[in-house]
C-alpha cells in the first residue's frame, strides 16, 4: 500500500505522517506572512508618528509666535518635557538644513568636508540646548536653592530652541536669495531668549527677583560655553576673525 499524498510505501495499517509534517510548514509560512505585514504596519505607524511629531512641533512654534505668553504658560502646565526634547531635535535638524544651503552656495566643494560640517552642526546645536537645561538647573540651585526637575528644565530649553528655530527657518529660506541671512538667526536667538525668560517667570516656587537673576546668570554662562564650544569646533577661526576685525580699527 502506498500513500496517496507522497507515494511512500506503507505497512499494513500504517498512516503516513506527511500531511502532519506539512502543517507546521504551512503555519510557519502563514506566520512569516503575518510578520511581514506587521513590519510593514509598524513602518507606516513609525512614519505617521514622525510626521505627527513634526506637525506638533511646527504648530507649537506658530502658537509661540502668535501668543507667546499664554502658549508658554499652557506649555509649562502640561509637563511637556518630551516635547522640549523634540523641539531641540527639530531645531538641530533645521540648523543642518541651513548649513546645507550655505555650504552648497559656498566654497565647501568636498562632500567629506560638507558632511562633517553638517554632522557637527547637528551635534553642537543639540548639545548646546541640552547643556542649557543643566545650566538653568544649576543657576536655580545656586541662586534660589531650588531643585528643578528634569521635565521643567527640558521645557525651558525646548522653548528657547523653538524661538531660535523660527529664526533659523527664516534664515534657511532667505539664504537662497541673499548672504545676510544670518541676521534672522540672530533674531531667532533673541526670540528664544524671550521665550526662555517667559518660561523662567513661570517658576512660581521661586522669588520673582531670583527668577530674573537665574535667567541673567544662565544667559551669561551659556554665552561663555557657546563661545568656547564654537571656537573649538571652528578650529580657532572665530578668534582669528575677531582679531582681524579689531586690527582694522
Amino acid at each position: 500500500m502506498y500513500c496517496s499524498n507522497c507515494g511512500r510505501e506503507l505497512r499494513d495499517g500504517e498512516i503516513c505522517n506527511c500531511t502532519q509534517n506539512n502543517i507546521p510548514a504551512e503555519n510557519q509560512l502563514s506566520q512569516e506572512v503575518k510578520n511581514e505585514n506587521n513590519n510593514e504596519k509598524k513602518q507606516v505607524y513609525d512614519l505617521n508618528r514622525l510626521f505627527l511629531a513634526f506637525v506638533s512641533v511646527f504648530t507649537l512654534t506658530l502658537e509661540l509666535i502668535k501668543r507667546p505668553c499664554s502658549t508658554v504658560q499652557d506649555f509649562m502646565n502640561r509637563d511637556n518635557g518630551k516635547m522640549g526634547v523634540k523641539l531641540m531635535l527639530v531645531k538641530a535638524g533645521i540648523m543642518c538644513l541651513y548649513v546645507i544651503i550655505l555650504t552648497s552656495a559656498g566654497g565647501f566643494r568636498s562632500n567629506v568636508v560638507k558632511t562633517g560640517i553638517i554632522v557637527a552642526a547637528f551635534m553642537v546645536t543639540f548639545a548646546l540646548d541640552f547643556i542649557y537645561s543643566f545650566v538653568i538647573s544649576l543657576c536655580a540651585k545656586t541662586i534660589a536653592k531650588t531643585e528643578l526637575d528634569t521635565v521643567t528644565t527640558m521645557e525651558i530649553a525646548g522653548l528657547k530652541a523653538a524661538g531660535e528655530m523660527a529664526g533659523i527657518i527664516l534664515a534657511a529660506v532667505c539664504a537662497v536669495f541673499f548672504s545676510l541671512s544670518f541676521v534672522f538667526v540672530a533674531i531667532g536667538i533673541i526670540f528664544g531668549m524671550v521665550l526662555s525668560y517667559t518660561a523662567v517667570l513661570q517658576l512660581a516656587q521661586i522669588n520673582k527677583d531670583k527668577r530674573v537673576h537665574i535667567f541673567i546668570a544662565s544667559v551669561v554662562v551659556m554665552s561663555i560655553i557657546a563661545a568656547l564650544v564654537l571656537t573649538v569646533v571652528s578650529g580657532g577661526m572665530l578668534i582669528n576673525n575677531f582679531n582681524d576685525m579689531i586690527s582694522m580699527y
